[in-house]
């Protein structure tokens, strides 16, 4: 995975996002999406479009885990250590604990057969890794789930 790491605004990249994927929560009337995008969070080293895709496959999954009536929210936020943290969060099913080691791996999927394939999260897991970040998942069966990425500051 070869790409140029320049300064990137990780809102701007959520916003961005966002506005593309409003097509999807338009299907999914019923469905809250909060975001909480404070306004000095620093900038980061990273690949624009690397990192949308990262947002795009975890917010298009949090859809596909959350049922009517439910709330995803998006966070970015200052990082100890210096760096940002983007969480995305549902009130979806959530992921049986037995399960959370294999969510990164490749062709691994939740989903009914014809509903994904399973490269989402491995693909988001590589951009992390690429970017030198990390990428957990904290969540509960039948409670939603969180996924936090953790990217490191600009180096001086």
């Amino acid at each position: 995975m070869v790409s140029s790491l320049w300064p990137v605004d990780m809102n701007r990249c959520v916003g961005d996002t966002l506005f593309l994927l409003k097509h999807h929560f338009k299907e999914r009337l019923g469905i809250t999406v909060k975001t909480d995008l404070p306004k000095d969070l620093p900038k980061i080293m990273g690949d624009e479009s690397q990192l949308k895709q990262v947002i795009i496959n975890l917010v298009t999954n949090a859809f596909d885990a959350t049922g009517e009536g439910g709330h995803i929210d998006i966070i970015t936020r200052n990082r100890a250590g210096g760096g940002v943290e983007l969480i995305v969060e549902d009130s979806g099913c959530g992921i049986p604990a037995e399960l959370q080691d294999k969510l990164f791996e490749p062709f691994f999927t939740t989903k009914p057969v014809g509903k994904g394939i399973g490269i989402g999260l491995s693909t988001c897991y590589a951009i992390v890794k690429h970017h030198r970040g990390e990428i957990t998942v904290t969540s509960e069966e039948g409670r939603g789930a969180s996924f936090k990425v953790s990217l490191p500051g600009m180096e001086v």
